[in-house]
């Protein structure tokens, strides 16, 4: 996978899905009990994402960050050449305060892209969306 198509992947998911995905303690994690998933685990099937769950859970208890994934030779290598934007999508993902309800923030969003040199196409496709439907319905 290309960092482009990463980027927009993860964001469109992001903004369908409407929310992190978490545990029942608010830990995020690949795939969630309700079916939710994180930044990179939308871009990976649910055996994948399953599979990262639960070596975290046998390692440190809770899912483990992509950095430390790569490190143990459990993902594909797209996620090696790309772990820069994965990590900062994870991030986007992860962090609370990065989120006002079910709407992750354009502008971390934006600053991602920049930082990685991609396009914000899709950033103002969501933008739009949300301005034609900001009730989210």
């Amino acid at each position: 996978m290309k960092p482009q198509e990463i980027f927009d992947k993860v964001l469109r998911h992001l903004e369908d899905q409407g929310g992190r995905a978490v545990d029942e303690a608010g830990y995020c994690m690949y795939r969630a009990p309700d079916g939710r998933a994180c930044a990179l685990g939308a871009l990976v099937d649910d055996e994948t994402a399953e599979k990262w769950d639960a070596y975290g859970s046998e390692n440190t208890g809770r899912s483990p960050g992509a950095h430390t994934l790569i490190s143990a030779g459990l993902t594909p290598d797209w996620v090696r050449r790309n772990a820069s934007l994965v990590g900062d999508l994870q991030r986007l993902h992860d962090v609370a305060t990065y989120w006002d309800g079910q709407y992750f923030h354009l502008n971390r969003a934006r600053t991602i892209a920049k930082y990685h040199g991609l396009s914000t196409d899709i950033i103002e496709t969501i933008a739009e969306e949300r301005r034609e439907n900001p009730a989210g319905l």
